[in-house]
């Protein structure tokens, strides 16, 4: 009867990179899950913990660094496999090679989850887990060496709370960092609660829980921006992503204009005001022109009414 808890024990005591890997690979399938098209957006908020919390156990320099740096490896290889899609399709790249080169793209970018995942265990390894205090501010700082380092500001934190409006609205006094912090801030105090018996630690969570809640309280982080005379401009973006060709082919050009007009009430049915002063379609192909269009123009005034 103790056979099966004694295989357990060994297998654990000699194969830790395994359970360690598989704890980085489900935050990043948490990660992965976060952003477009799942969009479950509330999953970001405990998506690193499964890293965290190994950090938390003191493990090594250079295994802190391999878990971060694989889980980092993973979210960006799926989440940004729309790359190897494009240079398919529009570069005429062979599959095998355009993925390749999507692998060799997450590879270097997930150096900087690694180099979290470094400074998390560094922190601990010093100062226990009052460390994990400083976690929101080393996480922002390395997702801006990234940007800095490679130009590359897909895939911050903060931008899986655009349409939840309470948390995004944040980002008017820091910007999309500013929100990421918020998320960290409140997965470091998750992880902070299972050592609450330990004073600093507990200090250490009330800090973050008050930085993290006052956010929500700074001036006009819950109402609506406006100016000194009181007028207010609401805005909508949508990006339909269309094929460059779209506007080759009347058809095709006929149906993503109808899809772009869906995606616009889309828009405004869910902004907090109900409405739109501008409504700005990103980066899209169609080529209109409703000047010499009727038609055209009878569509858009339609949306604009």
């Amino acid at each position: 009867m103790t056979i099966a808890p004694n295989i357990k024990k060994r297998l654990v005591a000699v194969n830790p990179f395994v359970w360690q890997s598989a704890l980085a690979l489900l935050a990043a399938l948490m990660l992965i899950l976060s952003y477009p098209p799942f969009e479950f957006s509330h999953l970001i908020w405990v998506a690193l913990l499964p890293l965290l919390f190994q950090l938390g156990g003191r493990v090594g320099r250079r295994r802190a660094f391999l878990l971060g740096w694989l889980m980092g490896l993973v979210w960006t290889y799926f989440s940004d496999s729309w790359i190897a899609h494009s240079m398919g399709v529009f570069g005429d790249f062979a599959t095998v090679l355009a993925y390749a080169i999507c692998l060799l793209f997450a590879a270097v970018l997930g150096i900087f989850p690694g180099l979290f995942a470094l400074g998390v265990s560094q922190l601990t390894r010093t100062f226990g887990w009052p460390g994990f205090g400083a976690a929101p501010f080393l996480w922002v700082a390395c997702e801006w060496v990234r940007q800095a380092v490679t130009g590359v500001t897909w895939n911050s934190l903060g931008i899986t709370q655009v349409a939840v409006y309470r948390v995004a609205r944040i980002a008017q006094f820091g910007g999309v960092y500013l929100v990421t912090a918020e998320i960290l801030a409140v997965t470091s105090i998750i992880v902070l609660a299972t050592r609450l018996r330990n004073r600093a630690t507990g200090r250490t969570a009330v800090a973050l829980g008050m930085m993290a809640f006052l956010l929500f309280f700074l001036p006009g982080s819950a109402s609506p921006i406006r100016g000194a005379a009181g007028a207010l401009v609401s805005v909508v973006g949508v990006q339909p992503n269309l094929a460059p060709e779209t506007a080759d082919d009347p058809s095709r050009q006929e149906a993503a204009l109808e899809e772009s007009i869906r995606l616009t009430r889309e828009a405004i049915a869910r902004s907090p005001e109900k409405r739109a002063d501008l409504a700005i379609w990103a980066e899209s192909p169609l080529a209109l022109f409703p000047e010499h269009d009727p038609a055209l123009q009878a569509k858009l005034g339609v949306l604009a009414g």
